[in-house]
């Protein structure tokens, strides 16, 4: 059977340093039909000559240069000039494993695929230390969506079927940053043939990231964004799928301006704070929403990802997510416990208070009187917390997370203070009961249904650890309710 052709696009620009590594991984890909389409930019260093240098020896090799030293130009000019049925995408510092090509291939012919999605090495610069990262094998009881909330949007990912871009309209927006990301959603919301490679194809070099001081410098990005942004909520009107995909690239750009805003070290709180109350009302302004990540201020009560939680949730320079751990809330008849957390309380005034009940089960492991007894007085100090979050606190939101002990990746002879794994399971049959009850005194409260169970991952030897995962899950069912209440 016949290769079908895939054309490979290379944006370059000051690249010297890599380009022949990148290139050589490309050019000797085990599936051999391939057209390798080059862009040099108007470089300061010898990348053009290694161009040159590299079509002599290879005839699939194609130099269109760009004029305008932009990744999401050239890649635009890559695209309209590939004679592909596929077109797959290579950064000039980063390599393609030899395989990747033919994996690639293989999954979209068998599975009649607009797009196929594989996993990827975060590697070294110097690419000696290979690190597997395949999340969404991880993830693969959720729906594409959520990862793409937060994962990794990088066009060497995946591989897209020519006539499925062109036959939508799909561009790059003209811009060197965030420009995968403006199209990432948007291709994954328009078809529904998509097949993923669960292994790992490509290197990404993982360079120094430089750190930007200069106020033109912070402001550059920060226009960048926002140009991005508009970009993104335009593109999915145009495509008539902003209604259905809002909730999904709201929290992609909320998390991508934290990221940014991550990079810029040098900037004083008060910068900070000013930069987050841009993008917030922009935000505002493009999705219609009255609330954004930069607005919370959120406190915890229960498991240590619970508290994770709260620190990911809470995004203000002048806040931190907060959490109190190992207390129980039957523990709030207790005096002590109430004044401490009163005073945190009335320290932090957050507007979203999170509770989950993981943190009971050790107590209830080590109670020896009746079980009816310690669920009385439990409810009384649900009662206390309660009253003490109203004293304290200017209505803020409470969300109750339903968590439970998670067995899968326990191995045997690691379920810490469990005896076996049925004490977990009758523990969880008492923490749904309880959780049903909290519902009920806690009116005005919102329930976040537990991850899914196949989905509940403990890495430790401790069945009250989850996986980060857990937490973002989390995360994103909160923030889309608090976006549009």
């Amino acid at each position: 059977m016949d290769q079908i052709l895939v054309s490979v696009i290379i944006p370059i620009y000051n690249a010297e340093k890599y380009l022949d590594e990148c290139i050589e991984s490309v050019v000797n890909q085990t599936y051999t039909n391939l057209e390798i389409i080059l862009l040099p930019g108007n470089s300061a260093d010898r990348s053009a000559e290694i161009c040159e240098s590299w079509a002599e020896k290879d005839s699939r090799i194609l130099i269109t240069p760009q004029d305008k030293n932009c990744t999401g130009y050239a890649r635009n000019k890559g695209i309209a000039s590939a004679h592909g049925e596929y077109v797959a995408f290579c950064d000039a510092d980063d390599k393609m494993m030899p395989n990747y090509v033919e994996e690639m291939v293989s999954s979209a012919t068998s599975n009649d695929s607009d797009i196929v999605e594989c996993g990827y090495y975060n590697a070294s610069e110097d690419l000696t230390q290979l690190k597997p990262y395949d999340i969404l094998e991880l993830l693969s009881d959720f729906p594409h969506s959520f990862y793409e909330r937060f994962g990794s949007s990088s066009v060497w990912r995946y591989i897209v079927r020519k006539k499925f871009w062109t036959d939508n309209g799909f561009s790059f927006p003209e811009a060197n940053r965030m420009e995968d990301l403006a199209v990432y959603s948007l291709m994954f919301a328009m078809t529904s043939k998509i097949s993923f490679v669960h292994k790992p194809l490509y290197a990404y070099r993982e360079n120094p990231r430089s750190v930007m001081h200069t106020a033109s410098e912070i402001s550059t990005v920060i226009n960048n964004y926002m140009f991005i942004a508009d970009y993104m909520v335009n593109e999915h009107r145009r495509l008539g799928i902003f209604e259905r995909t809002k909730r999904t690239i709201l929290s992609q750009l909320e998390y991508h301006a934290d990221y940014i805003l991550t990079d810029f070290t040098n900037l004083s709180c008060d910068e900070r704070t000013e930069w987050e109350r841009s993008i917030s009302d922009k935000l505002k302004t493009l999705f219609g929403c009255k609330i954004t990540a930069f607005d919370m201020k959120a406190f915890g009560w229960g498991g240590k990802g619970t508290g994770l939680l709260c620190s990911l949730m809470t995004k203000q320079c002048k806040a931190e997510g907060r959490y109190i751990s190992q207390m129980t809330l039957r523990g709030m008849t207790n005096a002590n416990i109430k004044t401490q957390l009163e005073t945190l309380l009335s320290d932090l005034m957050p507007n979203t208070v999170v509770i989950d009940l993981l943190e009971e089960t050790d107590y209830i492991l080590k109670y020896e009187g009746d079980i009816d007894e310690y669920l009385k007085q439990w409810a009384l100090g649900v009662l206390s917390f309660y009253e003490s979050v109203k004293r304290c606190t200017t209505n803020p939101r409470i969300y109750i997370i339903e968590k439970y002990l998670a067995t899968k990746h326990l191995s045997e002879g690691q379920m810490h203070d469990y005896q076996e794994k049925e004490d977990i399971a009758i523990l969880n049959e008492l923490l749904h009961v309880m959780y049903q009850s909290l519902i009920k005194q806690l009116p005005d409260s919102t329930f976040i249904p537990s991850i899914p169970d196949n989905s509940r991952y403990s890495l430790s030897a401790d069945p009250k650890d989850g996986h980060n995962f857990d937490e973002a899950y989390y995360l994103e069912e909160i923030m889309d309710i608090i976006h549009y209440s």
